[in-house]
């Protein structure tokens, strides 16, 4: 058996040039061991107690360095990766899907990270269970998704019987919806330093993000463990054609850019 934490990020253009959905798939077994190791690093960090323990840099607690909230930040994602978590991400350019509605974008990012994951289930012979970011949306959408399955590209995908059930988590109430911020997290800022067009590179961006690629470089599909394998269905880079000539250009310009940290 196993278990989906997913979660969200950049939801608008302001956020993001890519809106970015993303799942950790791990054993539900190990989900006990994952809770107890978070609280125990929070422990050890000297967390204060009930902060919430979220990526971004404006949670980090009042009075901390940030090379404290980075160490363990990054201690977190190494439970993960040892535990065996995998990551299944979804991007798609904000301006590709500007004539879509938020909730719009939103349900495409999940309904593909949940078909994926079904396929993933089916392929193992087994059956699991998703658990994903509550927001104002979630409720309604998982009623949906229930009722009339996963729309896909276009297909209506009924939901198989291997994912049991679809829930929501509190961002800020679970251990593992800790997790799964962070992972999703640090992957969006390794694409959020992708320059906007005309823009020059941050070097001090450039030399984080090479820090988050690299802790992700376990949990993420990649090529022997360095580059990201874009041809992985677990890497949906969507829309599969994209026919604007700048718009493509952004897309292969991301690409090139996160081989550029994977490589670093």
């Amino acid at each position: 058996m196993y278990t989906l934490l997913g979660d969200e990020s950049n939801r608008t253009a302001t956020d993001g040039e890519f809106f970015i959905y993303g799942g950790l798939v791990l054993e539900t077994s190990k989900l006990g061991d994952l809770s107890q190791g978070v609280a125990s690093l929070r422990v050890e960090h000297q967390l204060p107690s009930g902060h919430p323990l979220k990526f971004s840099l404006s949670t980090m607690p009042e009075g901390w360095e940030r090379q404290q909230f980075h160490d363990l930040r990054s201690d977190v994602l190494r439970l993960a990766t040892a535990l065996g978590a995998k990551m299944i991400v979804y991007a798609v350019l904000h301006n590709v899907a500007r004539t879509k509605t938020a909730e719009e974008v939103q349900r495409m990012g999940m309904n593909s990270i949940l078909n994926r994951y079904s396929t993933f289930l089916e392929k193992k012979q087994s059956w699991g269970l998703a658990m994903l970011d509550q927001d104002n949306l979630i409720f309604k959408n998982i009623r949906e998704i229930h009722r009339d399955g996963l729309m896909v590209e276009g297909k209506n995908i009924t939901l198989g019987p291997q994912i049991a059930s679809v829930l929501a988590f509190d961002a800020n109430g679970s251990h593992l919806a800790t997790v799964a911020d962070l992972a999703v997290g640090a992957f969006r800022y390794c694409v959020n330093s992708l320059p906007k067009v005309g823009e020059e590179e941050s070097v001090s961006k450039m030399v984080a993000s090479r820090h988050w690629y690299q802790e992700l470089r376990n949990i993420l599909p990649t090529v022997g463990g360095t580059v990201i394998d874009f041809s992985s269905p677990n890497v949906m880079f969507r829309p599969i054609d994209v026919s604007h000539y700048n718009y493509k250009a952004r897309y292969l310009e991301l690409e090139r850019h996160l081989n550029f940290l994977a490589r670093g």
